[in-house]
């Protein structure tokens, strides 16, 4: 193919494609068949209620980090904070746990589970044990409670006795 052939159809190609663009904005767009059905004065806008993503329990509050019902984290930012998201980073075993129990889930599934629960197992007890072992062997002995000293005579007041 020649450099003028090439050209050429670059150049065929453009308008072409520069018509179609132009037909294609020149169609006219249909009016909306719903526009007027609802009265501006009737779309208040109300807050949604919140609810749990897995069972679909009402939530109390926004600020509320677990459903009360089945313990799923329903807070916006509950992976994000760091002493309430204990649940949250470690719910994955029991999710598994329910997966390779059920029999709803396919066979795949459930082997795949079993599989990521045997892999996590024996990290978590590399981790875990030691850290129980550390707490156990270390830990101080509770000291006795001391009890409070008897306060001082004040001046003026009789000895007791």
């Amino acid at each position: 193919m020649s450099a003028e052939a090439l050209l050429m159809s670059v150049i065929a190609f453009s308008l072409g494609l520069y018509y179609v663009a132009k037909w294609v904005h020149g169609v006219p767009v249909p009016p909306d068949p719903w526009e007027n059905d609802i009265p501006a004065d009737e779309l208040v806008e109300t807050a949604p209620e919140l609810l749990c993503e897995n069972c679909l329990s009402p939530r109390a509050s926004p600020d509320q980090h677990y459903c009360p019902t089945c313990g799923n984290a329903t807070g916006d930012f509950t992976r994000y904070i760091p002493f309430v998201n204990i649940r949250f980073n470690y719910s994955l075993l029991p999710a598994l746990w329910r997966k390779l129990t059920s029999t709803d889930e396919p066979l795949r599934s459930r082997i795949i589970a079993l599989l990521v629960l045997l892999l996590i197992a024996p990290a978590m007890l590399a981790v875990g044990v030691p850290f129980l072992l550390y707490a156990k062997l270390w830990k101080k002995p509770d000291e006795p409670a001391k009890e409070p000293a008897p306060p001082a005579n004040q001046p003026g007041e009789p000895h007791g006795g």
